[in-house]
């Protein structure tokens, strides 16, 4: 049985879920799609979200999944529509999430944060538990309990040769090079680490999305 808010109970601490496993087959009926691409992701991150509000959440997208559903061979649109509605909850969950922990984070004055430690420096803002005070000199107009949590996704192009012949697609002039494992490596930390990212989509397909 699949009980994902008990599995996340036994976890003590959270910064951040990536979500960056997904199930690709041709002909596909769309409620296996859904379930693998789309439902079970949407509990296992409400489950973190509830226990760890402030847990940054990435999700892994393709690079064709603004396409319009009848665009591509039929053969894939049910793993395509499973991961246009990961996409929309992405986007959705960045807004209500961002805007819920917004009313609770300590944001300070830029002119203040020139003489503030190196933590507030670098982020501009400052969390801090109801018990808790900003650094003295730090101008905290607001302060109550944690930081907004953020929500982004990554749509990679192909990355590796897929296994099987018939899975392949006719690539485009500018899908040259392909992304690599070490390019999503690095836009992972990017969206980690900057805090002012959010509800963002950050495409590594050479341009397949383009096409």
């Amino acid at each position: 049985t699949f009980a994902p808010e008990q599995a996340v109970a036994q976890i003590k601490t959270c910064d951040a879920v990536v979500f960056f496993a997904g199930l690709f087959e041709l002909n596909a009926p769309q409620e296996r799609m859904d379930q693998a691409n789309f439902h079970a992701i949407v509990r296992l991150a409400r489950a973190f979200h509830q226990r760890f509000p402030s847990a940054q959440i990435v999700t892994f997208l393709d690079a064709r999944v603004q396409r319009k559903l009848s665009s591509v061979p039929s053969a894939v649109r049910a793993y395509l529509y499973s991961k246009q509605k990961l996409m929309d909850w992405t986007l959705e969950k960045a807004l209500e999430w961002g805007c819920e922990g917004a009313q609770e984070t300590a944001v300070f004055e830029q002119k203040s944060m020139l003489a503030g430690d190196n933590a507030a420096r670098k982020t501009g803002i400052v969390c801090c538990t109801s018990e808790e005070t900003p650094s003295p000199g730090l101008g905290a107009v607001m302060c109550k309990t944690r930081c907004a949590a953020r929500v982004n996704a990554i749509a990679p192009g192909p990355v590796f040769p897929p296994p099987q012949k018939a899975h392949s697609e006719k690539a485009g002039d500018c899908l040259t090079p392909r992304p690599t494992p070490r390019e999503i490596a690095a836009a992972l930390e990017f969206l980690l680490t900057s805090p002012s990212v959010t509800g963002q989509i950050l495409y590594l397909s050479s341009g397949q999305q383009l096409l």
